[in-house]
C-alpha cells in the first residue's frame, strides 16, 4: 500500500543496487499520482547518465503525472538523450502529463523529425494525448501526415483531429 512509497523512495535513491533501484522505481510508477513525493528521486535517476534504467524512471514520472517545472525541464531533456529507450519513454510521460508547457510542446515537435520511428511515434502520440494545447505542433504533424511512411502518417492524422478538437 502507499506506505510503502516511503521505502521505496529511499531504494530508488540508493545507487549502490541498481537492480533493486530499477524494481523500486517501476513499483512507484505503479503507485501513480498517489507517488508524488518520488518525482526528486525519479529525475536523479531519469539524470543519471551512468545508469541503464533511465527510460524506468522516465516511465515512472508519466504514470504519477507530476508537471512540475522540475519534472517537465528533465523529461524535455531527456528527449536529447542518446538512447533511444529514454528519449521514447520521455515522450510518451511528457503525453501522460497532458502539459500545456510550451517548452514540452516544443521539445515534442522537435522529436517528430527523430529518425527512430518508435520516438517519432511516441512523440506523435504525446502530442495527440495534449490535444488542443499542442497546436503549436501542427505544422510539423501536417507535414508527416502528408510525406512519413504509413503507419507515422496514419497516426499524425489522428493526432492532428485530436488536437483540433475542442478541449
Amino acid at each position: 500500500g502507499p506506505e510503502q512509497i516511503k521505502p521505496l523512495i529511499k531504494i530508488a535513491a540508493d545507487k549502490s543496487n541498481p537492480r533493486a533501484r530499477l524494481s523500486a522505481i517501476r513499483a512507484l510508477g505503479a503507485f501513480g499520482p498517489k507517488a508524488a513525493e518520488a518525482s526528486a528521486v525519479l529525475v536523479e535517476a531519469l539524470e543519471d547518465q551512468s545508469w541503464d534504467g533511465r527510460d524506468a524512471a522516465a516511465e515512472a514520472l508519466g504514470l504519477i503525472k507530476q508537471a512540475t517545472p522540475e519534472v517537465l525541464a528533465a523529461l524535455v531533456r531527456a528527449l536529447h538523450d542518446p538512447d533511444e529507450r529514454v528519449r521514447m519513454a520521455s515522450a510518451r510521460a511528457l503525453g501522460r502529463c497532458r502539459t500545456s508547457d510550451p517548452a514540452a510542446i516544443e521539445g515534442l515537435t522537435q522529436a517528430l523529425g527523430e529518425s527512430d520511428m518508435n520516438v517519432q511515434l511516441a512523440a506523435i502520440e504525446a502530442l495527440a494525448e495534449i490535444g488542443p494545447a499542442a497546436k503549436a505542433s501542427l505544422g510539423e504533424l501536417q507535414r508527416i501526415a502528408e510525406t512519413g511512411p504509413t503507419l507515422v502518417r496514419a497516426s499524425a492524422q489522428e493526432a492532428i483531429k485530436r488536437i483540433n478538437s475542442s478541449p
